[in-house]
């Protein structure tokens, strides 16, 4: 199939089986001084073959901060015994993301990885057919959506495209909603018992009093 839509030149993309995905650490106390180059390097003379280095940034305003992200094999787990790296005293962790739809940095589409895509290339600003560091619009221009072709960059997660993932309602949100809930359910409970004894007991004799009367 995938020879097939290859010859075919059809745009599509593939998922990653549980055992492929990457490792994503944070490195902790890296000042932003310090070239992702550098830490690359330093790596790599330590083994370990990390797929990408990426200097981590504030969201407001994007600020570099001491924190470098690491996507790297599973195999390579002892990245987490590291305790220094370019001269410095360090601490590997998990990185803790929030719940998101992922977004491919490919053709800006969600639910993929740029790694597993084959569609063309999307502008993230412009919305062009062209790599996103390759974008020839002045920044004096408004961006353009790739997605929904309004005045935003593609990852603004205020897109109308933006998938919005579903929470399940707490229970206490569940209590609360229909507090009464438990009640109707025991009412419901008694009036059923009481039209069952009507049925079975008062039903005979009011239609035994019809019969008489009729006589």
């Amino acid at each position: 199939m995938v020879r097939f839509v290859t010859a075919e030149q059809v745009p599509f993309h593939t998922y990653q089986l549980p055992s492929e995905k990457m490792l994503n650490i944070v490195i902790r106390c890296i000042p932003s001084e310090i070239p992702e180059q550098e830490v690359l390097l330093q790596l790599r003379e330590l083994g370990f073959s990390p797929e990408s280095v990426a200097r981590m940034r504030k969201s407001r305003g994007g600020a570099p901060m001491p924190l470098v992200l690491v996507k790297i094999s599973k195999d390579q787990s002892k990245i987490y015994t590291l305790k220094e790296l370019v001269s410095l005293d360090v601490s590997v962790e998990t990185l803790r993301a929030k719940p998101s739809i992922g977004q491919c940095y490919r053709c800006q589409r969600y639910g993929h990885v740029q790694s597993r895509c084959t569609a063309p290339r999307k502008c993230v600003s412009s919305g062009g057919e062209h790599p996103s560091g390759e974008c020839p619009r002045p920044k004096s221009e408004p961006s353009t959506c790739a997605n929904c072709g309004e005045t935003h960059p593609a990852n603004y997660r205020g897109c109308v495209r933006f998938p919005k993932l579903k929470t399940a309602p707490s229970r206490e949100t569940r209590r609360f909603k229909d507090p009464l809930g438990p009640t109707l359910s025991k009412l419901n409970v008694f009036w059923k018992l009481l039209l069952l004894c009507m049925v079975t007991y008062v039903l005979p004799y009011i239609c035994y009093a019809i019969y008489r009367v009729s006589l």
